[in-house]
């Protein structure tokens, strides 16, 4: 439970990171490599929170099948765990 709630601070905090970086660049026209690498990554994270998302909602009983087809995932190499959820190094957690 600890890393779902960490993983919900950190991933409130990633969305005001990203609200300023978008500001930023609408305001200047331009942002950092290091920033338009945070927005891909919190991209990349939506789409994955979005395609274990929506079939929870719209499919019954995708509740019990969402941690299996995880595991099969996982099992081929697939990542489908964003990474506010995953343990991350103390570093990388502040904002």
């Amino acid at each position: 439970m600890d890393v779902f709630f960490m993983g919900l601070k950190n991933g409130a905090s990633d969305t005001k990171k990203t609200t300023t970086i978008i500001q930023a660049f609408v305001t200047k026209g331009t942002i950092s490599k290091e920033e338009e690498k945070f927005l891909k990554i919190y991209v990349y994270d939506l789409l994955k929170v979005a395609g274990i998302g929506i079939p929870f909602v719209l499919l019954p009983g995708a509740s019990i099948i969402i941690p299996f087809v995880i595991r099969a995932a996982e099992k081929r190499n697939i990542d489908l765990i964003p990474s506010n959820f995953k343990n991350k190094p103390k570093e990388q957690i502040k904002p």
